[in-house]
C-alpha cells in the first residue's frame, strides 16, 4: 500500500503530459511567491532601517550633510551601479550553469547573506551594515527573479507558456500580499534578526522547489526538447543592437519613451513620500508607517489584478486603460503641490505602486505584442536594462540636487512629464486597439513585408 501511495503521489513521471504541465506551474509559481514574499519583507524593513538611521543626524557625504531621504537617493543611485554588475555576473554565470541549477546556487548564496544580516542584526546596527542591508534587498529580487524566468522560459514552447504563465504571476501577486501583510502585522513584535531568519527558511525552501521542477524537465520528454542548456544561453542584446530597434520602430520609441517617463515621475513621487515619512513620524513608527503603506500597496494591486484589470482592458481597450494611472498621479501630484504632507504623498506611493504592479503593467507589456517578432527580444531587452535604467537614475538625480525646501515645486515639474506620459501611452494603446478590432494582431505580415523591402536593392 504504502509503495502503491508513493508511485501516485511522489513520481513525477506517473502524471499525465497535462498534469506534468501543471505540476511545473504550480512548482514555478510556489518560487515565484517564496521570491516575491520575501522581497516584499525586505522592501518595508530595508527602507525603515535606513531612513531610522539617519533622520535624526543625517548622513555625512564628505563636506555635505545628506537628509535621510536624500541619503537614500544616493543609495538608489548606488543600486543602479550594483545592478550593472550583478547583470553582468548572471550573464557569465548563465552560460556555465543550467538555469535551475543557477537558480539554486544565487539561492544558496542569498541563504548565507540572510544568515549572515540574521547574526549581525543581533549586534546592531551600524552605518555599513544598513548600506549593505539596503542594497542587498534589490539585488536579492533582481538576481532571483531573473534567473527564475529565465528557467522558465527557456523550458516551454510558446503553447506550453500560454497555461503556465497565469499560475506563476498568481503565485507572486499572491507572494506579495502575504509578505506586506505579515510584515504590517508583526513589525513590531518581532526583531529584525528573526524577520532574517523567517527569509531564511523560504529561500531554502525556494530551492527545493527549483530543485525538484529541475528534475520534472530534464528527465520528462515533453520540457527536454524546450530545454536551453546552459551553452545554448542567447546572447546578451548590446546598446548598439537596442538602439537599431529603437530607430526603425516607433512602437517601441514609444515605450521607450513611457518607460522613461514613468521612472522618473516615480523616482520623485518615491522621494516627496519618504522625505514626509520622515519629516512627520520618528523612531519605530517610520518602520510600521512602510510597513502599512506596503501592504496597502500589495491589497490594492492585488484587488485591481483580480477584479479589475481584465474588465478594464477588455471594455475599455488598451488605449484608456493604459492612461489611468497617469490620470491618478496628475491628480495627486496637483494635491500635494497644493497641501504638501503625508496624505498626498502616501496616495500618490499607493496609486504608483498599485497600479503599476497590476493594470499599467498588462497594458504596457501588451503593447510589445504589435512589435515585429524580430524586434521583440532584442527591443524589450534594450528598454528594461539601458532605458529603464538610465531613466531611474536621472529621477533620482534631479531630487537629489534640488533643495528639500523645493518639495512641492517637484510636483510642478512632474506635472507635465506625466501629461506627456499620458499622451504617448494612448498613442501607443491605440495602435494595439485599432490592429484588435481590423483582426491584425499577428504580426507576420508586418514582418513579410519588412523582410521584402530590405530585399529590394539599392539604387
Amino acid at each position: 500500500m504504502f509503495r502503491a501511495f508513493k508511485i501516485k503521489s511522489l513520481s513525477l513521471q506517473a502524471l499525465t503530459p497535462r498534469r506534468q504541465e501543471q505540476a511545473l506551474a504550480w512548482l514555478l509559481g510556489s518560487g515565484f511567491f517564496l521570491t516575491i514574499f520575501v522581497f516584499w519583507i525586505l522592501k518595508p524593513l530595508k527602507k525603515g532601517r535606513f531612513i531610522e538611521f539617519f533622520a535624526a543626524d543625517g548622513f555625512a557625504l564628505g563636506p555635505w550633510l545628506l537628509s535621510a531621504a536624500k541619503a537614500e537617493l544616493l543609495a538608489k543611485e548606488l543600486n543602479l551601479l550594483c545592478a550593472v554588475a550583478a547583470m553582468g555576473l548572471f550573464a557569465l554565470l548563465s552560460r556555465r550553469w543550467q538555469r535551475e541549477r543557477l537558480h539554486m546556487l544565487l539561492g544558496g548564496a542569498m541563504a548565507i547573506a540572510f544568515a549572515a544580516f540574521a547574526v549581525l542584526a543581533k549586534k546592531g546596527f551600524s552605518a555599513a551594515l544598513v548600506w549593505a542591508f539596503y542594497i542587498f534587498g534589490d539585488l536579492f529580487n533582481m538576481l532571483m527573479l531573473a534567473a527564475l524566468f529565465a528557467f522558465l522560459n527557456d523550458v516551454v514552447s510558446v503553447r506550453q507558456s500560454k497555461q503556465l504563465h497565469g499560475p506563476v504571476v498568481l503565485g507572486g501577486v499572491l507572494g506579495g500580499a502575504v509578505g506586506a501583510l505579515g510584515v504590517s502585522a508583526f513589525v513590531s513584535h518581532w526583531s529584525l534578526s528573526f524577520w532574517m531568519w523567517g527569509c531564511f527558511v523560504a529561500v531554502l525552501l525556494l530551492i527545493g522547489t527549483s530543485f525538484v521542477a529541475g528534475q520534472l524537465v530534464w528527465r520528462n520528454p515533453l520540457f527536454v526538447p524546450n530545454a536551453l542548456g546552459p551553452d545554448r544561453a542567447p546572447s546578451p542584446v548590446s546598446s548598439q543592437q537596442g538602439g537599431q530597434v529603437l530607430k526603425r520602430n516607433q512602437q517601441l520609441r514609444r515605450i521607450a519613451l513611457i518607460v522613461a517617463l514613468y521612472e522618473i515621475v516615480s523616482s520623485i513621487i518615491d522621494y516627496q513620500f519618504t522625505h514626509s515619512v520622515a519629516t512627520a513620524l520618528s523612531g519605530r513608527d517610520i518602520s510600521r508607517y512602510f510597513a502599512n503603506v506596503y501592504m496597502a500597496v500589495n491589497v490594492v494591486a492585488l484587488l485591481v489584478q483580480l477584479l479589475l484589470s481584465r474588465s478594464f482592458m477588455m471594455r475599455l481597450g488598451i488605449a484608456r486603460s493604459i492612461i489611468v494611472l497617469p490620470i491618478l498621479l496628475m491628480t495627486g501630484l496637483g494635491g500635494f503641490f497644493l497641501v504638501p504632507g503625508l496624505f498626498f504623498a502616501t496616495f500618490l506611493l499607493v496609486g504608483d505602486n498599485a497600479l503599476n504592479y497590476s493594470l499599467h503593467q498588462s497594458c504596457r507589456e501588451s503593447l510589445y505584442v504589435v512589435l515585429p517578432h524580430r524586434d521583440k527580444y532584442a527591443g524589450k531587452a534594450f528598454v528594461d536594462i539601458f532605458v529603464q535604467r538610465a531613466a531611474k537614475g536621472v529621477g533620482l538625480l534631479i531630487p537629489l540636487v534640488l533643495s528639500a525646501s523645493l518639495l512641492r515645486w517637484l510636483s510642478l515639474l512632474a506635472l507635465p512629464l506625466t501629461a506627456i506620459w499620458a499622451h504617448v501611452a494612448f498613442r501607443a494603446g491605440q495602435r494595439l486597439d485599432e490592429q484588435q478590432e481590423a483582426g491584425e494582431t499577428d504580426v507576420k505580415i508586418e514582418e513579410e513585408v519588412e523582410a521584402e523591402v530590405e530585399e529590394i536593392p539599392c539604387t
